[in-house]
């Protein structure tokens, strides 16, 4: 939509292994009920002013490489996720 930006982020070669294993969990519980994901970023910059309050952010999944993204947020608060002392902390983008 319009305003909309899409970010891609890499997992940092020292955990992809540890992700494998947590996403060969995932597809030996699918089906079994509910589960819960925790996903920590660290690091970034920024190429702009941020303001929190008016940020939100959708994330999505894959369980297979060729398979179709399922969505997991929609539109949540980058302040609620985050919270404002760390949003307010990135630098700018050359500073990092």
């Amino acid at each position: 939509s319009s305003g909309e930006h899409v970010q891609i982020a890499q997992v940092a070669v020292a955990d992809r292994a540890r992700l494998a294993a947590t996403q060969a969990k995932a597809r030996a519980e699918r089906g079994k009920g509910n589960g819960s994901l925790e996903v920590a970023v660290n690091g970034g910059c920024r190429t702009g002013e941020i303001d929190p309050a008016s940020l939100s952010f959708s994330t999505y999944m894959r369980t297979a490489v060729e398979g179709e993204f399922f969505q997991l947020t929609r539109d949540m608060s980058l302040a609620r996720a985050f919270g404002a002392d760390a949003i307010a902390g990135i630098p700018p983008c050359g500073q990092s």
